[in-house]
């Protein structure tokens, strides 16, 4: 047998074995149902795995559509609401509450530091509303129904008088996700542009009445004017 094969070349030893895989198209077909049906199971789509799908509805209607379908993940949110961060919040709210003690802390919304009493925080019945980040905000607060009420504010002295309309301002951009409330006026500073304007107001009256009047008159009655206000006036107006 040795012999017969001697002179003879590897292939006549040797046949390669061909790779053939007739079934690989039927493991990807049978791979995108398995992802289809796994989608339909999990409540997923293109969209929200961040593919572009192309389509016939306008923007405001797709955001409307997505926003309404998050059913599953609102349950799952809810589920792990209720067995996870629930208990852990009580655990944090109880331990703050048993082993707070009095420090001072920086509020960024009021731009100040604030002092933390231990027993006043005891005696504090809170109450917020916190979106959950899975939530649209536009379900918590109709944006639209908010914008229409400032504009009818805006346009009523009426109403206009019975609101502050700086806040009310600041608290509909906070709600769109804008902050804005570090650039409100204080109440020092109105103050002083108010006194100032009315200053400013009173000195072009008396330039008007003084039109005609000899030096000595108009000495006399610059005496009787009051002086400028200053910002130091009204505690350190800005």
């Amino acid at each position: 047998m040795v012999l017969a094969a001697y002179g003879k070349p590897v292939q006549d030893a040797y046949y390669p074995i061909p790779f053939r895989d007739d079934q690989a198209g039927i493991v990807m077909q049978d791979t995108q149902a398995l992802l289809q049906m796994a989608n339909v199971i999990a409540g997923q789509n293109p969209v929200r795995q961040g593919q572009f799908v192309k389509g016939n509805k306008t923007l405001h209607e797709f955001q409307s559509v997505m926003s309404n379908a998050n059913g599953r993940d609102q349950l799952t949110s809810m589920l792990l609401e209720s067995q996870v961060f629930t208990p852990l919040k009580e655990i944090i709210k109880i331990n703050i509450l048993q082993y707070q003690g009095g420090v001072s802390l920086f509020n960024r919304d009021l731009q100040q530091a604030i002092t933390i009493d231990p027993v006043v925080l005891r005696k504090a019945v809170m109450d917020f509303k916190v979106s959950d980040g899975l939530t649209p905000s536009d379900k918590l607060i109709n944006a639209d129904t908010l914008q229409t009420a400032m504009q009818v504010i805006g346009s009523s002295p009426q109403i206009a008088a019975g609101y502050n309309l700086a806040p009310l301002f600041s608290y509909f951009i906070k709600t769109q996700g804008g902050r804005i409330q570090e650039f409100e006026k204080s109440a020092e500073q109105m103050a002083y542009e108010q006194a100032l304007q009315q200053w400013q107001m009173a000195m072009q009256n008396m330039a008007l009445g003084l039109k005609g009047m000899d030096p000595a008159q108009m000495q006399e009655m610059m005496k009787q004017m009051p002086p400028q206000p200053v910002p130091q006036q009204f505690d350190d107006a800005r």
